[in-house]
């Protein structure tokens, strides 16, 4: 849940560059790392003059780098594009469980900076804590490096409302308003996720299931297999990516006091 939208990004001459064609090959470029233009038109379905534009404006920003060439075969060598891993930074924050869970990410996911802190179950928590947290994982970034923050990413567990106020037990919270809390205390947008789908997500793109592509965005249908994600802890759960035409959760809620969730995956064509 995005705190703003934004109009889509412009060249210098003026030409809008459509948001959708940006996330495909940077979300494409953050799972595969280095790709060939070749390659981004065949998995995006974009067609060429599009990527061009994108890349062209992407490589403009700072965004990626030309990582070199590749030789295809027929005596053509492509030129290879990566992300720069300098070029942003995401807040990370994990609510679930028995403890509070803070990361500073540069653009590639690489963590930077971590920071802790123990719960007390179904004792109320101050939403300030949280507003600490961040700061705690933030503060050693330069003014520059505070302009390149891109968003704060909140994987929580419970019930979160359409006015962004959520209600969680293991927080001792009933719709806090969690949402405009950090909107009031930083200036980046604030994406909210359920833990069920984070762990969803987590597993498509580093996990398991990281070559099973119905969890890889931007592949075309006909090429998707299909992997199911299972939580153990003292409740089954278990979850479906949501580009799955049946997608669902099963389950109960995650129990409080579990380390780490296992996972099982099966494909399908």
């Amino acid at each position: 849940m995005p705190t703003a939208d934004r109009a889509a990004p412009r060249r210098k001459s003026g030409t809008k560059i459509p948001d959708q064609w940006l996330r495909q090959i940077l979300s494409l470029l953050y799972q595969r790392r280095n790709l060939s233009r070749f390659e981004i038109i065949d998995t995006t379905g974009l067609n060429a003059a599009s990527v061009s534009r994108a890349l062209r404006y992407l490589l403009g920003s700072g965004v990626l780098h030309k990582a070199g060439d590749c030789d295809v075969g027929t005596g053509r060598r492509r030129g290879v594009f990566t992300l720069n891993a300098e070029a942003g930074y995401f807040v990370a924050l994990d609510l679930e469980g028995d403890r509070l869970r803070f990361g500073l990410t540069n653009f590639l996911g690489d963590v930077r900076c971590r920071w802790e802190e123990c719960l007390e179950f179904r004792q109320p928590l101050l939403p300030e804590k949280v507003v600490e947290g961040i700061a705690k994982v933030t503060r050693d970034l330069d003014e520059f490096q505070l302009g390149r923050v891109l968003a704060v990413g909140v994987s929580y567990p419970g019930l979160l409302d359409a006015e962004g106020r959520l209600s969680a037990v293991n927080l001792g919270w009933t719709k806090v308003p969690l949402l405009a809390v950090l909107k009031e205390a930083f200036p980046w947008p604030v994406f909210m996720e359920r833990d069920k789908e984070t762990c969803i997500h987590a597993e498509s793109w580093l996990g398991a299931a990281h070559n099973s592509s119905n969890g890889t965005p931007n592949v075309p249908a006909r090429n998707r297999t299909s992997f199911v994600l299972s939580m153990s802890s003292k409740e089954p759960g278990g979850g479906i990516p949501p580009r799955c035409p049946s997608s669902s959760e099963l389950g109960g809620p995650s129990a409080p006091h579990f380390r780490r969730r296992s996972a099982c995956w099966t494909r399908s064509s």
